[in-house]
């Protein structure tokens, strides 16, 4: 069978998955689907064979699994291959993935592998199971995520069953990590997860024998278990209700075994986890238990001993298991040494716990008994060795219960069957002994220190007794003041609680405070002494009544009266239960004091009916209560008429009985103890006559009588369930009851902590009357609350101003009573007043063990469920309690818990739309204009908030510069309108409703939302917009899954798109896009014409700003629109018009289309359209446009610059085109249309885009041969196609352009890679079909191609005479046409090359020799990847006859060369698959070719290139020909003579491969190669050219290996020598030193220390010669600053390396060497050397710098350079150098002092440093320019170092006085800037720790230079004034206000002075003017009458006799007053 049909067969292959969407192809190693599938099989296959490579090298089981990666794989067909071979890959798969699991998460490799798995046997839809396995252990981890979302979630299994991982399809769209708590549940709820857990673990097993490969899943197994498990517990503790089932503990118990058995001691820990957890959550039978620890003990691990003991005590611990069963005890006595080790551990380990007494009672007996039964055999002294130490553990941990067990044995070993008792309870009693006589010192010492204090106390009593006797004599009524009586009390209760009580010794002993001294000084407080102070205390009791409240008061608060005498009385009642029987007299004589019978009765049972957490109830201890409780059965048994009172509604005996009933203790004997207490009183109220006469309204009886039945098991429970139980059965029983209970709870005299007792017994029953009964009280207690709440305001944090606990008892389980029965009670409004109130009080008034809780958060996590929801049978209600709770959710910002226990009861609500949209429409949001005028004025506003947006921020408001940061967020909320904050709210919360009736009904009213949310701006806009756009999700997904019935969606959903689409070209917020694109999803199923409207508008605006790539989300909007609209469109038309104008408005509208989506788009509607239909018809469309518009419309590709349409051959045809407006470019792009195209092609498979070509040649064919301007006359369109793309409307060169551009893009996409690689099969194995379908193709194309360019060929010879322009149109054509044969032809597999190419390599035209030479050239490139080993063999049969082409000088060079070049690429891929003996002919061949004369460079090149490769491969044979090639080699490592000359670079890596393989032959040559190697590296390392840096790399490289492979007493001679030579040479010989420089670095790096110390003078006496290169060479003009910079450095870096590598006394050495040197120099050109050293020193040691005491060395000296070169003047050379000196110094400085943390900076060196710094301030040597350089760079960085390394203030005062100092100098403006800034800087660094010692000294300086007349001092002062008042704030202003002040002082007395006589002077000159004006006045009026008189006179002579008249007429005085008047004007 034939290649080309067996590469038929393969594409033949039936594989049905190819027919499913490729665009969803999954990829787990690219984001992009299009770029997964561009890629081919192949390509996948490569990519999962260099994964599984990587694996087999990490773990060798791996190759078990090699078939699933072997060639043949490629062709496995798993959904048409029957069920044995799917079930023998799914083992295979399953195996491989679980052994992958370990490297998921962290290698590569493992998803390389996984992708081939993916892409060839579809693991994500038939091994979802296995892909589980092997990812969920990384659960939480992105990874997981991204995997997760490639397999197929939601299909059903092979067998129909339902896919167990569809509760993973939430996470897989939403893209949310996944939490701990979701495997809980689903291990909870899921049985086929914990199957699939348990069938996971034991592969896990199965495939892993390493503990570290397993430890992953081990532990995420572990923990699910143990989750789950407690998840189940958890839920039973809140529910009330066991979730437990038979399955759970199945899944558990039945693998127990399997998980102990296995290798992993990991696992084997996780089993005794989850046993512990089973144990603490579930009560089983003890016969369950005992099977589990024998199990346990079965499989125990020596090195898992102590773990083992704890999983044991954890089930003998939790649950009721008293003794060890026969299983579990024959397991542990297997051996001596197990049982021994067994207690030790046991014991020792249970000592970590806090166990009661009780507790570790029970355990100690039970471990004692089980040892000495099963111990009985051994002799006496092994049983005491193996309990010694585990009964001294129990001593020690637990003395109490070790007590009582002792007291245990004691009793039962003097019975006749426990003799077996007694040697156990000696050595109890020895053990215990040790520990009293160990104690003994350490009891003395606390005896004395108690006898102490137990003086102070008694004396304190004897105190008060005194005075309280003294009071006695003086009262005539002989009562004790209240206050005295409970100090008193309070001295003895303190007295009682801290020490001991006893009797005097002696008996008869008198009562007197001596004896009571004496006996205190022992630590014991006489009993005599508290029954004294007790009887004195009895006089300030008064009488109590019925009226009395019993009640006590506050702890702290002084009372009076009844209150005082209560608490009075509860005092002496703990006091007294001391000592009982010795206390009878008083206790009768305290009840005498209280009253009647009836009154005691009263306050014994409030004691007796205390609980605990309340206040006093340190007093009100289990013993008072006992004894109350007894003292109220005795009194009621003595006193039968007490009975009615005690059974009586309005007491409260009964009440606290049940309260006494329900206490709870940790200690069961004492819980015990007061139970029975509270039962006698029962049974007495039983027993008795009375209780059943009055079993009438208004008594108990009923009530007891149901308790005593239930008794029992009241006692025996120990959480007071069966209490409430009980309760709950008498309220059944009889109706009478719970109206009682009721009265009592809500009577005013009831104490509020029985009546929440009485609550709490009434938990069980729901009943709307009980929280009828209590509304009254929530409503009382609420108020309560938050009144004392607000008169404490934020004073409250402590919770001081709460509710007290019997208050805060009492309203909590008030609340609680809401639940599904009372919710109805919400339907009255009395009931919703209340509630709501306390709903709407969020203040923490209950207060409940120490911890505070608002009836708020009560009511959200206690009562709210969906339960409750479910039972609300209004609307009405259902709607406010929705809207309050609504509300109030703003209120729970600091509660999430509260916020998520609210979301979880709305989701399950069903609401109907109504509702909602009553409450939207109440918030006034959409405004409709009434009119047109309102309509403008809305959009004339509209614009001018807009504009007023615009020009606010074009102006930079100030003040929103000023707010900080994280401001934004709370700017925004504020300026929120509270209507729109509402809406938001409201939106929320209906997205969490998961049930909505009817709803779309809010969709319209929405959409006016989100049109006027849009017009709010885009501040405002973004708070709302994506609420809004998620509801309208929401909403519509709910319409469209719950349709009407008998209406069209459409018409009721007014869905606006223009406004989805509008938000979406507005916003720039990824979330926003998001939303609107799951609206317009759901858009597209209920108006596609609508969106249909906005198509274009969508895929132009959607998704900009989204990082140029589509999410998940776009990319399904974009899939639906296109799926939808596209098929309306086209109306089943098949290449009809319609279908091109469709594609049409897609081609047209691509520029405006985004870049990132393009692609996407014109693939959809291709895959719509159909691919082998109509792919042509979008490529052919596209060009057209392109060449209709003659030019590109898109960007142009610069990617693709090697091949373009329009290659460089024609320009000929070029410029025609270009000169025509042309739109193909010349200049080596490719146009942006062509090359999108290119791409749409690569989305699909090999037979759609052939078919398309051939369809394109085709159409190409049928095209007219005229193509003048009127072609149409003559041509009549024949073929279908050109009706179609409308192609008889181009013009004539349109229509050339067309051709052109086809015919090139065809020549573009033969030459693609990916066509290429997805045409062209690797595989040798494929069906004869597939090459037979193949070679069907290539046929059909060449003879398409070859008749089409026989035409062309035709037409050429036709038009070259009489038609220039068509003769080269035709031209250029045909050139395209053979690049396309050629791209046809070149798709040949590898042997068919080599066939092909050594036939043509013998032809006889030099052309077809170079074609071919170049093909195979081409193909061996190590890029190509052409050639695999099989074709090894071939090759090498090439080898001679590409020797005798590359060395027959009769060939032309060309063809030499390329034959060559190919021999050394052929060389290069055998390599060690060829015998040296077959390379030593070639290499000797060409050694002879390397020196003819006649060659061209580039010949000479690449033979020196097949040189290199055979010394390669020949190694030690090749040195005969050494003494030939060495020197001819070290000729050619000279400078490049011209551009194209690579002689130097062939040389270099010919000298590469000899020195790597010959090293030892070349030590004669290498003098020559060290200088010709340093002079070339340094006359080409500033040239960049490309051809200069491959050769400078070059160079590098074999400078390395000459260090590598030559040994150092070899090569550092040479080197030293070639440096003397170099160094002593003229002109730029003497830079080349660089080069050995960098040789020695490299070569000393690498040294030892050993090494080191041997060349150590020769290395010091180079390097001090290396340093004096700028002392020496700077007076050489021929030799420029920058090449001596160069050879420094290096000089300084290699110094740095010697330095690295010696130990600390010889680097000290060196240092203090090259200093000598400098100093003896005496010059600033070696300073500079040794300063640039010391600066790169400083820099690169850091710390060590100082620690290794270098810094020491050049400390001194560098202080000394800065105070000789702060005042020197010298000339422009000389001030250059001194610069440089001076910023090397500096910089020294500075990174010493930046590194300093050990101290080295102290006063002395600052106070030394300090001066030359604030010197060099002054120093403005070099000019301005430099000094601004040099003190902003080098001086100011120093000088804060200087100070971050020295925090001493009295320092910082001195340097900041220097500093500033200089401001006040006559110095240039420039140098006050730069002080300034140095001042700038050292604030900016060191901030308030300068500032708050240095303000006040600093601010006058600065205010001072604010006010220089010099621009730049003033601004650099403003700006440090800036800084210090940001930094300092306050206290800066209160500076400069001081100082303003007296400034403005002085200058206002200055003025006023000034002033005053300024004032004087003026006032005299006024004076002097108006005396001169009074007499100018005068002369005047003189002249004027004397004027007039001469008026007079000549009347006759002047012109007008009328007007000289009426002049004269005038009155003397007017006329003078007018003159006075013009002469004002």
């Amino acid at each position: 069978m034939s290649l080309l049909q067996q590469q038929l067969d393969r594409l033949a292959a039936p594989q049905t998955n190819v027919y499913q969407d490729r665009r969803k192809k999954p990829s787990l190693l690219y984001d992009d689907p299009a770029l997964a599938e561009s890629f081919s099989r192949d390509h996948f296959f490569d990519v999962g064979i260099s994964g599984f490579t990587e694996l087999l090298k990490l773990n060798s089981k791996f190759a078990k699994y090699s078939h699933l990666f072997s060639a043949e794989s490629k062709h496995v067909q798993r959904f048409i291959a029957d069920a044995n071979t799917n079930k023998v890959l799914d083992e295979a798969i399953e195996g491989f993935l679980m052994l992958l699991s370990p490297y998921f998460l962290t290698l590569r490799p493992a998803l390389k592998a996984m992708e081939w798995l993916l892409q060839r046997y579809a693991i994500h839809e038939m091994n979802v199971d296995a892909v589980m396995m092997c990812i969920l252990p990384y659960y939480e981890s992105p990874l997981f995520l991204r995997t997760v979302k490639v397999l197929n979630l939601e299909q059903s299994g092979r067998s129909g069953e339902v896919n167990r991982w569809a509760w993973l399809v939430k996470a897989q769209q939403s893209g949310q990590l996944l939490v701990k708590n979701i495997l809980y549940d689903q291990w909870l709820h899921s049985g086929a997860f914990r199957v699939f857990c348990n069938k996971f673990i034991k592969k896990v097993i199965k495939v892993h024998d390493r503990a570290s490969d397993a430890q992953h899943a081990i532990n995420f197994f572990a923990t699910t278990m143990v989750g789950g498990v407690s998840r189940m517990a958890d839920l039973a503790k809140n529910t009330g209700k066991s979730m437990a089932t038979e399955d759970h503990v199945m899944r558990v118990l039945q693998e127990l075994h399997v998980w102990l058995q296995a290798p992993f001691n990991e696992l084997v820990c996780g089993a005794y986890l989850v046993v512990m957890q089973l144990a603490m959550s579930l009560q089983l039978q003890p016969q369950v238990w005992d099977k589990v620890a024998a199990l346990l003990i079965k499989h125990r691990r020596q090195d898992l001993g102590a773990e083992l003991c704890v999983c044991l005590v954890a089930i003998y611990h939790q649950q009721a298991v008293t003794h060890m069963g026969a299983a579990v005890l024959e397991r542990l006595q297997d051996t001596d040494e197990e049982l021994q080790e067994h207690l030790q551990s046991l014991s020792s380990y249970l000592s970590q716990y806090h166990l009661n007494d009780a507790q570790s009672y029970a355990i100690i007996r039970n471990v004692l008994e089980t040892a000495v039964y099963e111990g009985r055999a051994l002799p006496p002294q092994d049983l005491r060795f193996y309990l010694s130490e585990m009964l001294e553990n129990f001593e020690r941990s637990f003395p109490g219960g070790y007590d009582k067990a002792i007291a245990f044995f004691q009793i039962h070993a003097d019975t006749p069957s426990g003799s077996h008792y007694t040697q156990v309870l000696g050595m109890m009693n020895s053990v215990t002994s040790k520990r009293v006589a160990a104690s003994l010192a350490q009891d003395m010492d606390e005896a004395m220190e108690v006898e102490h204090q137990a003086v102070s106390s008694v004396q304190s009593i004897l105190v008060l007794l005194k005075q309280s006797n003294q009071f006695c004599a003086r009262s005539e009524e002989d009562k004790l003041v209240g206050s005295l009586a409970h100090s008193l009390a309070d001295a003895c209760i303190h007295a009682v609680q801290t020490f001991k009580v006893e009797r005097h010794p002696i008996k008869n002993a008198p009562k007197h405070e001596k004896y009571w001294l004496q006996l205190a000084e022992t630590g014991v407080v006489a009993w005599d002494l508290l029954s004294t102070a007790a009887e004195a205390c009895l006089p300030a009791v008064s009488s109590l009544s019925s009226s009395t409240s019993y009640v006590l008061p506050p702890p702290g608060q002084q009372c009076a009266g009844d209150s005082s005498s209560l608490l009075l009385c509860v005092k002496l009642l703990f006091l007294l239960h001391f000592k009982k029987r010795k206390a009878q007299s008083l206790l009768k004589k305290l009840f005498k004091r209280v009253g009647d019978e009836s009154s005691v009765l009263r306050l014994l049972a409030l004691v007796g009916g205390w609980q605990p957490h309340m206040t006093y109830c340190s007093l009100m201890t289990p013993p008072v209560k006992v004894m109350c409780l007894e003292s109220v059965a005795s009194l009621l048994e003595e006193s039968p008429s007490l009975h009615p009172v005690a059974l009586h509604q309005r007491e409260f005996i009964i009440p606290s009985v049940i309260s006494a009933l329900s206490f709870c203790d940790d200690d069961s004997e004492t819980q015990r103890s007061v139970r029975t207490a509270a039962a006698s009183i029962i049974s007495v109220l039983k027993s008795t006559s009375a209780a059943a006469k009055l079993n009438a309204v208004g008594s108990y009886a009923p009530f007891v009588n149901v308790i005593e039945k239930h008794s029992k098991g009241v006692f025996m429970d120990t959480s007071s369930e069966y209490l409430v139980s009980a309760m709950s059965i008498a309220c059944e029983e009889d109706k009478s009851v719970l109206p009682l209970l009721l009265s009592a709870v809500t009577s005013a005299k009831q104490p509020p902590h029985l009546a929440a007792v009485i609550l709490f017994s009434l938990a069980q029953l729901q009943s709307k009357s009980i929280l009828e009964s209590l509304l009254p009280v929530i409503q009382r207690l609420v108020r309560q609350g938050s009144e004392a709440h607000v008169s404490s305001g934020d004073r409250d944090k402590d919770g001081s101003q709460a509710l007290d606990p019997s208050l805060s008892m009492l309203l909590y389980w008030s609340l609680v009573h809401l639940n599904s029965e009372s919710v109805k009670v919400l339907d009255t409004d009395r009931g919703w007043q209340v509630i709501s109130t306390a709903f709407q009080c969020n203040k923490n008034i209950i207060k409940l063990e120490g911890n505070l809780f608002s009836p708020q958060g009560v009511i959200a996590e206690q009562v709210i469920s969906h339960e409750l929801f479910c039972h609300m049978h209004s609307s009405k209600t259902l709607g406010k309690l929705w809207a309050l709770m609504a509300a109030a959710a703003a209120d729970f910002s600091t509660s999430q818990r509260k916020v998520s226990r609210v979301q979880r009861a709305l989701r399950a609500v069903s609401l109907h739309a109504r509702f909602v949209l009553e409450q939207v429409q109440q918030l006034h949001l959409v405004t409709t204009a009434t009119s047109i005028k309102e309509s403008q004025a809305k959009r004339m506003k509209m614009d001018e908030e807009k504009m007023g947006r615009r020009m606010k921020r074009l102006s930079g408001d100030r003040k929103q510069l000023s707010k900080p940061e994280d401001s934004d967020e709370i700017g925004q909320t504020a300026i929120l309108p509270s209507n729109w904050r509402r809406l938001r709210l409201l939106l929320e919360l209906v997205c969490e409703v998961e049930s909505v009736t009817e709803p779309w009904l809010l969709v319209e009213v929405l959409c006016g939302c989100l049109h006027e949310g849009l017009g709010m701006g885009p501040q405002l806009a973004e708070q709302v917009v994506p609420q809004v756009l998620a509801c309208l999700y929401h909403l519509v997904n709910l319409s469209i899954q719950h349709p009407p019935k008998n209406a069209k969606l459409s018409s009721l959903v007014p869905l606006n798109i223009e406004a989805v689409v509008q938000c979406i070209r507005q916003s720039g917020e990824p979330f926003t896009h998001r939303q609107a694109f799951l609206v317009l999803t759901l858009a597209a199923k209920i108006h596609p014409e609508a969106v249909l409207h906005n198509l274009m508008t969508i895929f132009t605006f959607m998704g900009a700003g989204l990082l140029q790539r589509d999410d998940h989300f776009s990319y399904q909007v974009i899939e639906t629109t296109v799926n939808t609209l596209v098929p309306i469109l086209i109306q089943r038309g098949d290449n009809s018009r319609s279908v091109g104008d469709v594609v049409q408005v897609f081609v047209d509208a691509l520029p405006d289309i985004s870049v990132h989506r393009r692609l996407l788009i014109f693939r959809l509607l291709t895959v719509a359209l159909g691919p082998s239909t109509h792919l042509w018809l979008v490529l052919c469309l596209t060009i057209k446009t392109f060449a209709q518009n003659g030019h590109s419309r898109i960007p142009e590709d610069i990617t693709t610059t090697t091949r373009t349409i329009t290659s460089s051959n024609d320009s000929s045809f070029n410029t025609s085109l270009v000169s025509s407006n042309s739109s193909i470019v010349s200049d080596g792009r490719r146009p942006g249309e062509l090359s999108f195209i290119l791409r749409v092609c690569e989305q699909f498979c090999v037979e759609e885009q052939v078919a398309a070509v051939q369809q394109v040649l085709a159409l190409l064919v049928a095209l007219p041969t005229e193509l003048g301007g009127n072609y149409k006359k003559s041509w009549i369109p024949s073929h279908q196609y050109v009706a179609v793309l409308k192609l008889n409307m181009l013009t004539g060169k349109q229509l050339r352009h067309f051709i052109y551009t086809s015919v090139g893009f065809l020549v573009q996409l033969f030459s693609s890679e990916n066509f290429l690689a997805t045409l062209v099969p690797v595989s040798e194995s494929s069906r004869a079909e597939e090459q037979q379908k193949l070679q069907h193709s290539y046929c059909q194309l060449l003879t398409v191609v070859t008749s089409y360019l026989h035409t062309v060929t035709s037409l050429i010879t036709r038009t070259q005479n009489n038609d220039a322009i068509a003769c080269k149109f035709w031209s250029a054509l045909q050139r395209k046409l053979v690049q396309l044969q050629e791209g046809v032809c070149a798709v040949l597999q590898s042997r068919q090359l080599l066939s092909v190419v050594s036939q043509l390599i013998h032809a006889e035209l030099a052309a077809v020799k170079l074609r071919s030479l170049e093909l195979l050239r081409t193909r061996l490139l190590p890029s190509a990847a052409f050639f695999s080993e099989e074709d090894s063999e071939a090759l090498l049969q090439l080898l001679p006859t590409l020797q005798v082409l590359g060395c027959n000088s009769a060939e032309g060079q060309d063809v030499r060369q390329a034959a060559l070049c190919a021999l050394q690429l052929l060389l290069s891929f055998l390599g060690s698959r060829i015998l040296p003996e077959q390379v030593l002919p070639v290499l000797q061949a060409t050694v002879d070719q390397v020196t003819p004369k006649g060659n061209s460079p580039l010949l000479v090149m690449q033979t020196i290139l097949v040189v290199a490769e055979c010394v390669g491969h020949v190694k030690n044979e090749s040195i005969a020909v050494l003494p030939r090639l060495m020197p001819t080699l070290l000729g050619f490592l000279a400078p490049p003579s011209s551009e194209t000359d690579l002689l130097p670079l062939s040389a270099a890596t010919a000298l590469y491969k000899v020195i790597e393989n010959v090293p030892k032959y070349i030590t004669r040559y290498l003098p020559e190669l060290l200088v010709r190697l340093c002079r070339l590296s340094w006359l080409l390392a500033d040239k960049d050219t490309p051809r200069d840096v491959k050769i400078c790399a070059k160079l590098a490289a074999l400078g390395a290996s000459l260090r590598h492979f030559i040994e150092p007493q070899v090569f550092l001679p040479h080197l030293l020598n070639a440096y003397n030579e170099l160094s002593a040479g003229q002109g730029t010989d003497v830079c080349c030193v660089v080069g050995v420089l960098e040789l020695l670095e490299d070569l000393v790096a690498h040294f030892d220390q050993s090494a080191l110390r041997a060349h150590h003078a020769d290395l010091v006496l180079l390097l001090k010669r290396a340093l004096g290169t700028r002392l020496n060479l700077h007076s050489q003009n021929h030799i420029s600053t920058a090449d001596i910079d160069t050879i420094e450095w290096r000089t300084v870096t290699a110094v740095t390396r010697v330095v690295l590598g010696q130990d600390e006394a010889s680097n000290i050495k060196l240092i203090s060497s090259i200093v000598a040197w400098t100093d003896e120099n005496d010059s600033v050109y070696s300073r500079i050397a040794l300063y640039r050293l010391v600066q790169h020193l400083a820099s690169t040691l850091q710390v060590l710098f100082i620690k290794a005491r270098l810094a020491d060395q050049v400390f001194d000296h560098a202080v000394a350079i800065l105070a000789s070169t702060s005042g020197q003047s010298a000339s422009r050379e000389d001030a250059s150098s001194v610069c440089l000196l001076l910023s090397h110094v500096l910089a020294s400085f500075t990174e010493m002092l930046k590194h300093d943390s050990v101290g080295f900076t102290t006063d002395t060196r600052f106070k030394m440093l300090m001066d030359p710094i604030v010197l060099q301030m002054r120093n403005t040597v070099g000019g301005m320019d430099k000094y601004k350089q040099r003190v902003r760079d080098r001086l100011r960085p120093c000088l804060v170092q200087l100070c971050s390394a020295t925090r001493n203030d009295a320092l910082w005062a001195d340097l900041n006085r220097q500093v500033l100092m200089l401001l006040r100098e006559d110095l240039h403006p420039e140098v006050h800037v730069c002080v300034l800034g140095m001042m700038q800087g050292l604030v900016e660094e060191l901030r308030e720790a300068w500032l708050q010692p240095l303000l006040a000294d600093t601010l006058p300086y600065v205010t001072e230079a604010m006010e220089s007349q010099h621009a730049g001092v003033e601004e650099a002062a403003r700006h440090l004034l800036a800084l210090m008042e940001d930094i300092m704030g306050d206290a800066v202003r209160e500076q400069l206000e001081t100082h303003l002040e007296l400034e403005t002082e002085q200058e206002f007395n200055k003025n006023l002075r000034q002033s005053k006589v300024e004032n004087l002077n003026k006032l005299d000159e006024l004076r002097k003017e108006l005396r001169l004006k009074d007499e100018t006045i005068a002369d005047l009026e003189g002249q004027v009458r004397d004027l007039l008189v001469h008026l007079d006179a000549s009347t006759s002579v002047v012109g007008n006799p009328e007007l000289v008249g009426a002049s004269v007429a005038l009155p003397p005085q007017q006329q003078l007053n007018k003159g006075r008047g013009r002469r004002k004007r």
